[in-house]
């Protein structure tokens, strides 16, 4: 059966001696206006089951052929061949701030393992999300100075049954990662690594303590607290540990609302330090006014309200 030439059937006969494999065959029904001839093949049996070879036909035309077996016992060794490991290891990413030249520094690095796959950047573009070549991109890039999400794919073959890929996504608003896949569990590991180490050029680390990792503010509120419990009575901690719960909330959402996981800057200067750090500051009011509310009401619950209105209004009060 040909997509082009239709269907044409063959009547033969061969032998084959558990080794060898001889066929000869004549064309008996063809297509209108398609011309046929008798053909020849050989071929022979390999350690997988499969037979191997090559026909010819009286027209001059020939080519090679690949037969399977199709019971169970003959493709159990091809079934455990087949049978490979893929390696998987993520690195969690802080809030990240890149320029045009680290951008163009972490596609070389991607790139370095990778000899034939394509690199393709998906990024959002007037609130929608496009995927294309990393050549196109960087031109189009030109128009997009600031962008607040960008996914970097690339993949190849590895061995005939796995790919390895590495990907690096950046997400104002959500999480930022890095994936590698492989069937060499070194490379994998040392891939997710390095890549990590080329992306942490340009990690904010105020941003990043204050929000999840490293130091976590909100983890610190909680163990101030706890030692401090002694002193309430049990209905009062409780109203507290609510009190925190809901403080560690607003933090979240205040962040997601007001500070950006991760930017990319791809026009050619670096923006001014203004725009760099205000998000930093804004990161660090969010923290520090959190600290104080979680202060202000340990002392209103404690009785020591003077205490609670102190902490308050000295948050507001400029320093000498």
């Amino acid at each position: 059966m040909d997509q082009l030439f239709g269907l044409a059937l063959y009547e033969g006969d061969g032998s084959f001696d558990g080794s060898a494999f001889r066929f000869t065959a004549k064309p008996i029904q063809a297509e209108p206006n398609v011309k046929t001839a008798p053909i020849r093949a050989n071929g022979e049996l390999n350690s997988k089951g499969s037979i191997v070879g090559d026909w010819e036909s009286d027209l001059g035309t020939a080519g090679t052929f690949l037969l399977h077996p199709h019971d169970s016992v003959s493709i159990g060794e091809t079934a455990n061949e087949l049978t490979e490991t893929l390696h998987t290891e993520n690195r969690s990413l802080g809030a990240i701030r890149l320029f045009r030249s680290d951008f163009q520094e972490l596609v070389a690095a991607i790139r370095k393992d990778f000899k034939v796959g394509q690199l393709f950047i998906t990024f959002n573009d007037r609130k929608t999300r496009r995927t294309m070549p990393v050549e196109q991109f960087i031109e189009a890039s030109k128009n997009l100075p600031t962008i607040d999400y960008l996914r970097m794919n690339i993949q190849e073959k590895e061995t005939p049954n796995l790919n390895r890929m590495a990907v690096v996504e950046l997400d104002s608003k959500g999480e930022s990662a890095i994936l590698v896949q492989g069937g060499q569990e070194s490379w994998v590991r040392g891939e997710a690594d390095f890549l990590k180490s080329v992306v942490d050029r340009g990690l904010t680390r105020t941003i990043t303590s204050i929000k999840k990792f490293g130091l976590n503010v909100n983890g610190l509120i909680l163990l101030v607290s706890i030692a401090a419990l002694p002193e309430l009575t049990f209905g009062r901690r409780v109203a507290f540990l609510a009190i925190l719960l809901a403080i560690m909330v607003a933090i979240m959402q205040l962040h997601k609302a007001f500070v950006s996981n991760a930017k990319i800057f791809m026009n050619e200067e670096r923006p001014r330090t203004l725009r760099i750090y205000s998000e930093q500051a804004i990161s660090v009011v969010i923290a520090t006014a959190a600290g104080t509310l979680a202060a202000a009401a340990y002392g209103a619950l404690s009785g020591k309200l003077a205490l609670a209105l102190g902490a308050v209004a000295g948050f507001f009060t400029a320093n000498p």
